[in-house]
């Protein structure tokens, strides 16, 4: 699972693969650098966890990326998902099934749509933690 959130972009693992001069204005040619360097099949849970990482960090942040990536990584994502079994015990696993479920739906929608997504805000780990924080208070 991410190191500060259960999506897959929310890793050392998936930063480290992140090729980019601003992660948080990555381009789309700075992805397409960052998915061409994984090797395939991956086998390396966290390496797989990066690949879908780096696929919806430059979806979200409103990069094109190319049909192979997105196949790859809507496979990618299903196979993680079959680990991370839905539990009403344990909502860490919880978190990150719905989390690679909005993934899988995101790389559907680029499926879709030429290999974009409308971008979407994705929280820092200040603003979750903030946001735990007002939970907290609130009950």
């Amino acid at each position: 699972m991410g190191a500060w959130g259960p999506e897959s972009c929310s890793s050392d693992h998936c930063w480290d693969a992140l090729k980019a001069k601003n992660i948080h204005k990555i381009t789309t040619a700075e992805t397409k650098d960052s998915l061409d360097s994984f090797e395939f099949p991956i086998k390396d849970p966290y390496d797989a966890e990066a690949y879908v990482g780096v696929v919806i960090w430059g979806l979200r942040h409103g990069c094109s990326v190319e049909r192979l990536h997105l196949v790859k990584a809507a496979a990618t994502a299903r196979r993680l998902m079959k680990a991370f079994k839905k539990s009403d015990e344990d909502f860490e696993l919880t978190d990150r099934h719905d989390a690679l479920q909005e993934e899988i739906l995101d790389i559907g929608k680029a499926l879709a749509n030429n290999g974009i997504i409308k971008p979407k805000h994705v929280k820092g780990l200040f603003e979750r933690m903030n946001d735990k924080l007002e939970e907290a208070e609130k009950s």
